[in-house]
């Protein structure tokens, strides 16, 4: 793993993971299988909504070195 796609999914599982319980309970009780379908329906990618100006935000911040961080993960400045 190169260490732009470490810090990428150290940063993915750091603001996921604290938001796993909040998101399931938002289908907490769903037990009918239409509606458990439905539910996932709703997430297909042709029924997404693109939201371009948070969309070129997000694109413009992953093209960004991390705050902080060396070219090796590690924090402060790089040894010449």
């Amino acid at each position: 793993m190169t260490p732009s796609w470490l810090m990428t999914l150290v940063r993915s599982i750091v603001l996921a993971e604290p938001m796993v319980a909040d998101f399931g309970g938002c289908f907490a009780g769903i037990t009918d299988g239409d509606t458990v379908l439905a539910l996932a329906d709703s997430f297909r990618l042709d029924h997404c909504v693109v939201r371009d100006r948070l969309a070129a935000i997000a694109s413009a911040a992953a093209r960004q070195p991390a705050a902080g961080l060396r070219w090796d993960g590690h924090e402060g400045r790089a040894a010449d």
